[in-house]
């Protein structure tokens, strides 16, 4: 038989646990789950980015890095002017348009100043095609180095983002342009000449669309079956380690007498000549067309893609 102190014990106990449980229930009714307290900073999807400005601290306009979308794609308009990487672009769009407040602190000037809002550490500018901007002024990490302190399109509050939005400021523009060398897609080339050490190697596409090939070149091979996604892929992905817009006379001289030589047709039927030069040292040094800029590859490509005929049969 339970004695009645020992029962008095265990009402109370349980009636505690039901309280505690009570309690923990409410709070988590009243209080969001820590998933749920960030908030879009903006309300549009990245798509709708027509501009995108990026400035480092105390730099002025027209040292800025500027990319603008024209016709459907993503170009470097300053400092240079040159085609942009469309994947680069487009994810460091998607990191600020998707960008979400973690938390909103007191905008009062001296929180700003203990926050590197006053002066800042560098802004993000993004336009919408009928002219509307979005602006986002960058201060110091928190002490977390998870967030960064921001002002967003002049508000009087500060905001907690995303840390990433202070390493997307201090992009080179090297960085965001495209380092294709041929500047063209895999399925919209329709014929490839190649010139190696090896010989002369043509082929053509049998149909737009396709991924049936035939050989023209050699004369043995005319009319065969051909591999030529495996050449059309190649030169397609083939990027460099470095764009050099402005090579020296020197660096140019060795194109003139490529150790490889491609001439590719693409829809349109208009060639482009991809000359790609004999080793110096670890590198060769690639041009499309007669113009620089140069695209600096690693020597390793003249041997992959010294293909004789056989590596191309299907």
């Amino acid at each position: 038989m339970i004695r009645k102190s020992t029962l008095l014990v265990l009402l109370c106990a349980a009636a505690l646990g039901a309280g505690v449980y009570y309690w923990d229930w409410k709070r988590g009714q009243a209080e969001p789950a820590a998933g749920d307290i960030s908030k879009p900073a903006f309300s549009l999807p990245a798509a709708d980015a027509a501009s995108l400005t990026l400035a480092r601290a105390a730099q002025d306009a027209a040292s800025s890095l500027r990319l603008e979308k024209r016709h459907g794609t993503w170009e470097i308009v300053r400092p240079i002017q040159a085609p942009a990487d469309q994947p680069a672009v487009e994810a460091i769009v998607d990191e600020i348009v998707g960008a979400r407040v973690a938390q909103i602190e007191s905008g009062a000037p001296d929180r700003r100043r203990a926050y590197g809002l006053d002066p800042p550490q560098g802004s993000l500018e993004f336009e919408l095609p009928g002219g509307a901007k979005h602006t986002v002024v960058l201060g110091n990490k928190d002490f977390t180095g998870t967030s960064v302190y921001a002002l967003i399109d002049g508000g009087p509050n500060v905001s907690l983002l995303p840390a990433a939005l202070s390493a997307i400021v201090d992009t080179p523009a090297q960085n965001l342009r495209d380092k294709r060398v041929a500047g063209i897609e895999a399925a919209d080339i329709q014929r490839v000449e190649l010139r190696a050490a090896s010989g002369v190697i043509v082929v053509r596409r049998k149909k737009d669309g396709a991924e049936e090939w035939t050989f023209d070149a050699p004369e043995d091979r005319k009319g065969k079956p051909a591999a030529g996604s495996k050449i059309s892929n190649a030169l397609a992905s083939l990027r460099a380690e470095e764009v050099i817009d402005r090579p020296p006379a020197s660096l140019l001289r060795q194109t003139a007498t490529p150790a490889l030589r491609a001439v590719l047709t693409g829809k349109d039927g208009r060639p482009i000549t991809v000359s790609i030069s004999k080793p110096s040292g670890d590198f060769v040094y690639a041009r499309a067309g007669d113009r620089p800029p140069l695209y600096k590859l690693k020597k390793q490509v003249l041997e992959d893609w010294n293909w004789k005929p056989a590596d191309l049969a299907p």
